[in-house]
């Protein structure tokens, strides 16, 4: 076991750094960790009593419980009993009727294909139109699968950007929107260029600063959707050059470790989504979870959120602190 308080801060991400200085400060002592898994943590808490768990999963969770929220089909199939609001999905393996495949995409084009068990919008592809290339991309996700599993997903036009909101010990703690990749145009260079630019300025390692890395891979082959949808050439698009300060998303999965952005919208959240996304979390039996809206609609639930959230102020070590409040009273 490794002094989790003489980690060097380059090996740890936002998130952990921000949540040893808060148990440090607060008196948590004999705080050690696996070497090369930095996540499993034992600890005496300030009442003297020892705990063990892995940031960001606490001990109060079940196998179970974690296992069921992994698997996103059979999270949408609790949800499902609670009559929580979701888009269609189909549950595709390698020996699924592909006739059966089409028929759905052809009737809820445009879809998502993603995994089953994927996280930080990893192998998520958005924007399919037909069975041609879904075929591929679908393939691919299974191949990456543990599971053997694809999700095709109608993909909903909502009004308002995803959001994430955060429930701890079962409680509504915060909503976050969930702002996709953009760039900011200057005038002068073409969108491609502009994410070079800021990969190599703004954007640091994945999980190390404020903003992650834009994959450039996924940004060229959705700015050629874009284009595709828009009757445009893949050329004029990818060397379109921005206006000043206008806005370009240029990834279609909002996710912070995709590059995307954050704003804190707690207020503003409907009353009615924090009490529902609080009955998700008891029934699927998770004390910590992030659940993903977009309007009305949860397209998936995670066990294990991001307690750091990318945004100015208290409000981006907030769930932290309410992370360790919990690990303060759950019996040991």
């Amino acid at each position: 076991m490794e002094d989790f308080y003489k980690i060097p801060e380059e090996r740890l991400s936002l998130s952990l750094r921000n949540f040893r200085e808060i148990i440090k400060a607060r008196g948590w002592h004999d705080a050690k960790t696996v070497h090369s898994i930095g996540t499993l943590i034992s600890a005496v808490r300030p009442d003297g009593k020892e705990i063990r768990f892995d940031y960001g999963t606490p001990p109060t969770m079940s196998y179970g419980a974690g296992m069921m929220a992994d698997d996103k089909y059979a999270a949408s199939i609790l949800m499902k009993e609670i009559g929580v609001k979701q888009p269609e999905t189909l549950l595709v393996a390698s020996d699924t009727d592909e006739a059966m495949v089409e028929k759905f995409i052809s009737k809820n084009a445009p879809v998502v294909i993603k995994p089953i068990d994927g996280a930080h919008g990893q192998d998520v592809y958005v924007g399919v139109m037909d069975w041609e290339a879904a075929k591929t991309l679908i393939e691919k996700v299974i191949a990456k699968s543990f599971s053997g599993f694809a999700l095709v997903q109608k993909q909903l036009r909502p009004k308002n950007f995803e959001t994430r909101v955060i429930c701890i010990d079962y409680k509504f703690v915060k909503a976050f929107a969930r702002i996709p990749a953009r760039v900011t145009g200057d005038g002068e260079h073409s969108v491609i260029e502009l994410i070079d630019i800021e990969n190599s300025t703004k954007r640091t390692a994945k999980y190390k600063s404020n903003l992650s890395y834009i994959n450039r891979e996924n940004a060229v082959n959705y700015l050629k959707g874009q284009a595709l949808d828009n009757g445009l050439s893949e050329d004029a698009i990818l060397s379109s050059i921005p206006e000043k300060d206008e806005k370009v998303q240029v990834i279609g999965v909002c996710n912070t470790g995709q590059g995307g952005t954050m704003e804190d919208v707690s207020d503003s959240f409907p009353e009615e989504l924090k009490s529902e996304a609080e009955k998700i979390a008891k029934h699927l039996h998770l004390p910590l979870v992030g659940v993903d809206y977009l309007d009305d609609n949860v397209i998936e639930v995670n066990k294990g959120p991001a307690l750091y959230h990318p945004v100015d102020g208290e409000a981006a070590t907030y769930c932290i602190e309410k992370f360790v409040d919990y690990l303060e009273k759950i019996p040991a």
